[in-house]
């Protein structure tokens, strides 16, 4: 599926930017050819108004034309030089009799009688005063305009004009292919980055269906045992079955508390961070919190030590902030130390709100610090039973965290202890009146 995207996305990149790319080189090519069209224009303009004779060039070779016309010898019409600007233009009366030519070329020196009247003809039978005309391989622009002796018909020469456009076209070609193999590489780099979030959700996502996949099958695994055994002795009382029965009881309700994680991490993922937000006073709260665990915690041996700075008001969401104290608690009391200690700390500096849940005891490995807020992840194997959680606490905790754009931070040793540090942004709502 990932790489099915990241062709799609490749796939679409280079689409658009074949488009963009293929849209901005015929543009150019298409103003380069009407600019060359326009300027071709002007000069056989500029050759007409001056009867013949074009601007900044040696004065032209004149033919006088006589009827019928008759030359020495049929010479070669010598056109198709990309390298000169070639013209000629020719004068005819009234009637359309040529009268005189005048040749425009650096190296011409005879003209080939029966294309010459040709093309004269073919001018002629136009309807148009401009335009292009092909003649054995030659392509001329021509300009026809009325003058007092009858009218003048100015040729230009297209080799100068086509060639320059071809190598623009071919350039235009070698520059698209370059650029769209540069985006290429751009589009494959870039998908790789783009898909790696995707990616990276995806594999967790396995992982966790997976791993939830697992864990629920333990417990109907254990169930689905105990209920043979009951079944195995239809006979007996409840009493006598009450151990199969406590067992299925204590499963049922393991993973009813699965089932409940599970769907408590679906919502905080699609909840909206401003959902049932108010301004409280998080101080109460935390007080609230914490004062039906003193009693716990003292029957376990432990020492309870309190931090809590006064009328500390955020705007967020109540609930979630009383879960995540209570997460955060419940985790420090199982893995404090008969003796040990059990802290809570909570202050404002400034615009920041920070609490701080330490517990001595034995610490985090290193190894194991940074995957303890993933999913269905337990440092302690060993104490799965004996906790009866599924290691979903600390990442409910940590969800409810980035939903209300704050951190949450592990630290701990091997020697302990073992402290999380949460920032939460204040968000300051005048107190309730």
């Amino acid at each position: 599926m990932i790489k099915k995207l990241k062709n799609r996305f490749i796939l679409i990149t280079m689409s658009l930017l074949t488009c963009i790319l293929v849209a901005l080189l015929t543009s150019i090519c298409l103003l380069m050819y009407n600019g060359g069209k326009e300027q071709s224009l002007r000069t056989l303009q500029d050759i007409a108004q001056r009867d013949g004779i074009p601007e900044k060039l040696k004065p032209p070779t004149m033919f006088p034309v006589k009827k019928p016309l008759s030359l020495a010898t049929p010479p070669q019409f010598p056109m198709g030089n990309p390298n000169r600007h070639n013209s000629f233009s020719v004068k005819c009366d009234d009637s359309n009799q040529m009268i005189s030519l005048q040749l425009n070329l650096w190296d011409a020196e005879e003209v080939d009688q029966q294309k010459l009247q040709l093309l004269v003809t073919k001018v002629h039978d136009s309807p148009k005063t401009t335009g292009i005309i092909q003649l054995e391989g030659l392509e001329l622009r021509f300009l026809k305009q009325t003058k007092p002796y009858g009218s003048i018909i100015v040729f230009l020469d297209r080799s100068l004009e086509i060639a320059t456009f071809n190598r623009l076209v071919l350039s235009c070609l070698i520059i698209g292919i370059l650029t769209l193999g540069i985006f290429f590489i751009i589009s494959y780099y870039l998908s790789l980055w783009a898909i790696r979030p995707m990616a990276d959700a995806w594999e967790k996502q396995k992982q966790f269906v997976a791993d939830a996949s697992h864990e629920l099958r333990t417990p109907l695994t254990i169930i689905s045992a105990n209920i043979d055994a009951v079944l195995n002795q239809p006979l007996d009382t409840v009493d006598r079955q009450s151990k199969w029965l406590k067992y299925i009881q204590f499963e049922t309700r393991r993973m009813n508390k699965l089932v409940n994680n599970l769907l408590e991490l679906a919502k905080l993922d699609s909840l909206d961070s401003k959902e049932n937000a108010t301004s409280f006073n998080l101080s109460d709260v935390m007080m609230n919190v914490c004062l039906p665990f003193e009693s716990l915690i003292f029957e376990g041996g432990k020492t309870f030590n309190l931090s809590i700075e006064e009328n500390i008001y955020c705007f967020a969401n109540e609930d979630k902030l009383r879960q995540l104290a209570i997460i955060l608690l419940d985790n420090a009391i199982k893995n404090a130390i008969v003796g040990g200690s059990i802290d809570v700390s909570l202050k404002k500096h400034k615009e920041k709100i920070y609490l701080t849940v330490t517990n001595t005891g034995p610490g985090i490995p290193p190894e194991h610090l940074p995957h303890i807020f993933e999913r269905f992840y337990r440092a302690d194997m060993s104490r799965v039973h004996e906790s009866g959680g599924y290691g979903l606490g600390l990442s409910i905790a940590k969800a409810i965290v980035l939903q209300h754009g704050g951190t949450i931070e592990a630290k701990s040793s091997l020697e302990g202890p073992t402290s999380f540090e949460i920032t939460l942004p204040t968000k300051l709502g005048r107190p309730p009146r």
